[in-house]
């Protein structure tokens, strides 16, 4: 290969680089957007349990330990979505 080329290869090589890096970052944007749908999601659906759990303590059907657990599980999702978020996106 002639020396005129190395300029040339080098830079293709770089290219290519930076346009896989790119597409990889997208790709995780992408990831990281479905999996807080999902969490949103999960957190929304506990949210409902709680309600049906305080209702079902009411009405003498449940007692406080179960309201208290069904709070306590709808805490989880979120705290563990906002250790994520912090991991995620360090503050510079």
């Amino acid at each position: 290969m002639p020396h005129s080329y190395k300029p040339y290869m080098n830079m293709t090589k770089t290219l290519l680089t930076a346009y896989s890096e790119v597409c990889t970052l997208l790709s995780k944007n992408k990831n990281l957007a479905a999996y807080y749908a999902l969490k949103e999601e999960e957190v929304k659906t506990l949210e409902h349990s709680v309600e049906v759990s305080r209702q079902l303590y009411m009405n003498g059907r449940a007692t406080y330990l179960d309201v208290l657990e069904a709070e306590r599980d709808a805490l989880m999702p979120k705290w563990n979505c906002l250790k994520h978020a912090n991991s995620s996106f360090p503050v510079s």
